[in-house]
């Protein structure tokens, strides 16, 4: 069992994290900011151990409270604004917790924007991002969002390209290994990875994907049969579909203004309101609604079919 007791903060401005959901002040989160960048980096680390430390406690609670549970969230996007590398043997641990863990704090989030922070937390260790890659223990969607991080590291940034094919081949001849064959089952995992290498074109690495499939180890269902792959793959290269890297600010007015548990049902009328992000990314208008098209509907929302399910569990496939 863990602690019931929160933790003490350097800095009094962290409580805010523990008030407020994603619809939190953005003056708020400038001024957490604005702190002394190592003891904030050590406070932030504090609020992201303690979703470890009190998981019993608050899991233990009736319902979810969307202004007291945010905490995790808010710590990882703050550490990822302030690039502390230093912060991803935490994130690591964290996301080495089983998948009742990380559905429970993180749900959507996992697949939505983990991406992005494992990319720039994890920027200066590709070895320990690829020695995760390779546990079989840490949930499947965490490691499919590790390698949306390193396929989107080559699209932003060039230069990388050749080290991010090298990791891709280490990991790719690991599952085509007798070292690997527990993990032989896992296909669709290495189906995702394979979506992966046709976005940022890994010509190179078609002898070890055409063994991935000849062997059975990716599933087909998810980027397509292996002639689909090999044509895909040798396209030419289009950057311009890289996914954005969001600021902390654009990240959260995104959420508020487009994820359906945030904006819940609109109306006829609402189609006309104005959904764009304010210039100085620091005011978020109370009145703010999308456009209809624009609403996502998150992995545990309940199904906009009417089942009564979550979406995750009934007609995530379908669309």
């Amino acid at each position: 069992m863990g602690t019931i007791q929160p933790p003490e903060f350097r800095n009094p401005l962290i409580d805010e994290l523990y008030l407020k959901d994603m619809r939190i002040d953005p003056v708020i989160l400038k001024e957490i900011l604005s702190l002394p960048r190592e003891p904030l980096i050590d406070d932030l680390q504090k609020v992201l151990q303690d979703s470890v430390d009190r998981y019993d406690f608050y899991y233990s609670k009736p319902g979810w409270d969307e202004a007291t549970q945010c905490f995790p969230l808010h710590a990882l996007y703050l550490l990822k604004e302030l690039q502390s590398t230093k912060s991803l043997t935490l994130l690591l641990d964290v996301l080495h917790k089983d998948d009742r863990f990380l559905d429970y704090w993180f749900s959507d989030f996992i697949t939505e924007g983990m991406w992005e922070i494992i990319m720039v937390l994890g920027k200066d260790n590709p070895g320990k991002l690829l020695e995760f890659m390779k546990d079989h223990s840490v949930y499947t969607y965490v490691r499919s969002e590790i390698s949306v991080a390193k396929a989107e590291t080559a699209l932003h940034e060039p230069g990388r390209r050749g080290e991010v094919i090298v990791w891709y081949k280490d990991l790719l001849n690991f599952w085509l290994s007798d070292e690997a064959e527990t993990q032989r089952e896992e296909t669709e995992l290495k189906g995702l990875v394979v979506c992966n290498l046709i976005d940022i074109r890994a010509t190179e690495l078609i002898p070890e994907i055409s063994r991935l499939y000849d062997e059975k180890l990716a599933w087909p269902g998810v980027a397509g049969p292996l002639e689909h792959v090999i044509k895909d793959i040798q396209k030419s290269l289009d950057v311009s579909k890289k996914r954005k890297i969001q600021t902390i600010f654009e990240k959260y007015h995104e959420i508020i203004t487009t994820w359906a548990s945030y904006t819940g049902e609109l109306d006829d009328d609402d189609d006309a309101q104005d959904d764009s992000m304010p210039d100085n990314c620091l005011r978020y208008p109370s009145s703010l609604k999308p456009l209809k098209p624009t609403v996502k509907v998150g992995r545990n929302d309940p199904c906009p079919c009417g089942s009564g399910r979550k979406y995750k569990k009934c007609c995530i496939n379908e669309k």
